[in-house]
Parts: structure tokens; C-alpha cells; sequence
């Protein structure tokens, strides 16, 4: 698992995030990217915010054991910092799928959730 501040020196801006972990925060639903009516809790965000600490590959490698990597990172996080990265990453978030074509008329596009 990474430092904590190396965790937190790959949130910042800019950053551009890449087609695989945008996919893998898909793939587990993340609160960033799939909507919902209700407010996601802190606990449901960390494992988003944990893989977008790590490249893809090795995000891939932990989604067996995510919850408790991502507590376990979380473990090193204060409030502040908490904040800052879900902030950086709600922002990186929207700028990938701001940069995707627009959506054909009569189909659904995916977009981030405006989080926080």
C-alpha cells in the first residue's frame, strides 16, 4: 500500500484520470459516477477514493479486499484531507466525462455525480 502522502500527491490537480480507473469505479459502482438520490456516506466513497490512488492494474488487484484497503488507507486520512480528496477527485471526475463526445439522442450517457 502507498504512504499516505503519496496517496494524497496522486489526487492532485490537475489531474487526469485514465480510462481504467474511471472503469473500475464503474465496475464497483461508485458513488462518483453512478447517481443516486441519496448522499453517499464516507464509507462508501473511500474505496473510490482509494483506487484512484493507484493505477488501474494494481486498483484491479485489490477489489477483493477494497473495503478494508480503503479503511485501512482512510485509517491515515484527516478530515482535511479527506475533504481535499474527494474534492479533487469530484473535480477530475467531471473533467473526464466533460472531455467524452455528447451522447447520441435517445441514449443514456454516463456522468459523475456532483459529490459534496
Amino acid at each position: 500500500m502507498k504512504t499516505p502522502d503519496a496517496a494524497l500527491d496522486a489526487l492532485t490537480i490537475p489531474h487526469t484520470l485514465k480510462l481504467g480507473q474511471v472503469a473500475l469505479l464503474e465496475k464497483i459502482g461508485s458513488p462518483l459516477v453512478v447517481p443516486s438520490e441519496v448522499e453517499p456516506a464516507a464509507y462508501d466513497l473511500l474505496p473510490s477514493l482509494y483506487l484512484l490512488t493507484l493505477p488501474a492494474a494494481e486498483g484491479a488487484k485489490h477489489l477483493a479486499t477494497l473495503q478494508a484497503d480503503a479503511l485501512a488507507w482512510a485509517d491515515t486520512l484527516t478530515p482535511a484531507q479527506y475533504q481535499q480528496a474527494l474534492k479533487e477527485a469530484t473535480e477530475a471526475i467531471k473533467a473526464f466525462y466533460d472531455l467524452l463526445p455528447p451522447p447520441e439522442e435517445g441514449s443514456k450517457k454516463a456522468s459523475p455525480v456532483t459529490v459534496g
